[in-house]
């Protein structure tokens, strides 16, 4: 499931109903100090993982009504909630006109003791006059109430309540309003049941954590890994706990019966009871320092890097767990670059849009810096800030060049006077492949091509991914600095077709940019053919310029696994994901072995990419 939506109510800083809407991959939460960055993040952990506070409602709001909701994309189809009988979301009318599914908690905080009053769906659900409450009904009430309605239950299960309340729905003409589906008591508690095991587990990582090994808080992202492994493991262990709770008691029993014959007045007062843990409880996990060194010694970047860790790691094995239903996990993270040299800041950030690329996961990151907001799409930022003359925030959308305007202003991002050049490129993998390539040129001839992951390290160049875009492209187009700019683009249509970014690459042109179209498909194409034999067995491709080089690289490689499947039976999305990571794979570390001479001979006998980098060598030099 992923998450889509944030709604609070009363909640602390948002008084009033406030939207908050969610990145399916990752979103980022902008503004200044106390606004309310951090107050988004933890009403999700009480969402998710409980624990409201009289303090958590809104001091000038109804503390008795304070409530928390996420809207969900990405729900199963499917839910098991009666007899064995499968039903949907849908024909429960539990969705939202948005197509979304709406649950949402409501706390009563002005008790001294808080405690959650309701959990609901807020849906488009029947509003005809004794339709709107057949979840809230027991079977008697069910068919009760279709006799009242003069439902025909001729053809009906009436054993099974969604067939009951299917057959009265289905007897009128309905009409629907958006309303409040109580999931607390009789169906509505089952299906709030079969959703919860589907809900994703949501981990909070808080910028002033102490970071040490054994903090509480610290092994709250290893707590996820234990639940994850243990949630799997529980039917199983269930089984072995009944055989032993039937056991002890019998064991329990017998001693009752031998007391009794000792003492009968006692034993009539003793009862046997049996308690167990959950699995998840048994366990714990810690790390060791470097040198058995705790931890907590090593320095606060390196503290926080290691549990960040957790994160990826825990990622990647719910992405490359086994067969069947994997549950999904949201990884809030408070200020990511706290503590962080800037250029790992970078890599943390490109970590973490290789975590999402899969889907297993969602990320959700407050931050004040520069170097992260900037390297993100503008769908991916949210600003929060406070309208004149209101104490409560409101969350925007950097979709508009007014807020990104404010977000630049806010966060002072502006092209430096280190920057002397934007490199525009189609995407991340076109930006790992000039990372790469020019990497190697550099080492080989260093008088005359430059390092640009070395240069964007320094802050000299900066790369637009064109497919979304940059704050410091906005930066650069609100203030008119006059910054070079040269973009690259594929040709993607093999000749006599017209380039698919023709218009594009004239527009730039005009505009007095330097522009490059490929002669071949994309950057996959100038690798060499050589190294694609020699690296995936079986490489159908022969050197074409407009060949599909990721998709025959995924299917060789998924040709050579041990996977029972045919590539021809897989399905689109399967090879898609395959083609995706193979694509990924070669403008990384495939592009990184392109390394002498001879190699870029073979993949560039005219001397077309070495142009782009001498071209972009020789701008950085004219704007120093």
């Amino acid at each position: 499931m992923k998450l889509r939506k944030i709604i609070l109510e009363n909640f602390r800083g948002f008084k009033d109903r406030t939207v908050i809407s969610i990145d399916p991959n990752i979103t980022a939460f902008i503004g200044k100090n106390d606004i309310g960055k951090s107050t988004i993040m933890e009403a999700l952990n009480i969402f998710f993982n409980d624990g409201i506070e009289q303090e958590d409602a809104s001091v000038d709001g109804d503390a008795s009504s304070v409530r928390i909701a996420c809207s969900f994309s990405d729900f199963p189809e499917r839910l098991v909630i009666d007899a064995a009988r499968e039903t949907s979301l849908a024909d429960e009318y539990l969705l939202g006109s948005d197509g979304l599914l709406t649950l949402e908690r409501r706390f009563n905080c002005s008790l001294s003791k808080p405690k959650e009053i309701s959990f609901c769906a807020i849906a488009n659900h029947p509003s005809n006059d004794g339709l709107g409450d057949l979840l809230e009904l027991k079977i008697t009430q069910l068919k009760t109430r279709a006799r009242d309605l003069g439902v025909d239950l001729s053809d009906v299960n009436t054993a099974v309540s969604s067939e009951l309340r299917k057959a009265i729905w289905h007897s009128v003409h309905l009409e629907f309003s958006e309303r409040s589906i109580p999931l607390d008591k009789e169906d509505g508690k089952k299906v709030s049941d079969a959703i919860n095991a589907y809900l994703p587990i949501f981990s909070l990582f808080k910028s002033d954590r102490a970071s040490t090994d054994q903090d509480e808080e610290a092994q709250d992202p290893l707590k996820s890994a234990i639940k994850q492994v243990t949630d799997r493991m529980e039917e199983a262990f269930n089984g072995i706990k009944e055989s032993v709770e039937e056991k002890l008691i019998e064991v329990a029993n017998d001693t009752v019966r031998a007391v009794s014959e000792l003492a009968p007045d006692i034993a009539s007062q003793l009862v046997p009871h049996v308690t167990s843990k959950k699995l998840e409880s048994l366990f714990s996990v810690s790390l060791s320092g470097d040198r058995e060194v705790p931890v907590n010694k090593r320095g606060s970047g390196v503290r926080r890097l290691i549990l960040l860790g957790f994160f990826k790691a825990q990622a990647e094995r719910v992405r490359d767990d086994g067969e069947g239903f994997k549950r999904s996990i949201i990884y809030a993270i408070e200020e990511p670059e706290t503590s962080q040299h800037p250029n790992n800041q970078k890599l943390l950030l490109d970590s973490f849009k290789e975590l999402v690329e899969d889907g297993s996961c969602q990320i959700l990151l407050t931050t004040h810096t520069p170097v992260l907001a900037e390297r993100l799409d503008e769908r991916q930022l949210r600003y929060i800030r406070k309208p004149d003359h209101s104490q409560h925030p409101e969350v925007l959308l950097a979709d508009n060049d007014a807020v990104r305007a404010e977000i630049v202003a806010s966060l002072g991002v502006l092209p430096d006077n280190k920057v002397r050049l934007f490199v525009g490129v189609e995407g991340k993998n076109d930006i790992n492949f000039f990372r790469a390539v020019s990497r190697n040129l550099a080492m080989l001839h260093p008088e005359e091509y430059a390092d640009l992951e070395d240069e964007e390290n320094k802050g000299t160049v900066v790369f637009i991914p064109m497919g979304g875009s940059n704050l410091k492209l906005w930066a650069n187009r609100l203030n008119g600095t006059g910054r070079k700019q040269m973009f690259f683009m594929d040709r993607d249509n093999p000749p006599p077709q017209i380039p698919k970014y023709q218009a594009q690459f004239d527009a730039f042109r005009n505009a007095g940019h330097a522009a490059y179209m490929t002669t071949r498909k994309e950057m996959e194409n100038y690798i060499p053919l050589s190294l694609l034999r020699n690296i995936y067995q079986g490489y159908a491709g022969t050197g074409g310029g407009f060949e599909d080089v990721p998709a025959l690289v995924a299917r060789a490689i998924h040709d050579n696994s041990e996977s029972p499947a045919t590539w021809e039976t897989l399905s689109d999305e399967d090879k898609k994901k395959k083609e995706s990571s193979a694509k990924g794979g070669l403008n990384s570390s495939v592009a990184s072995l392109i390394n002498t001479d001879a190699l870029f001979d073979e993949c560039d006998p005219e001397r077309e990419i070495r142009g782009w980098f001498s071209d972009i060598h020789n701008a950085l030099h004219e704007a120093q």
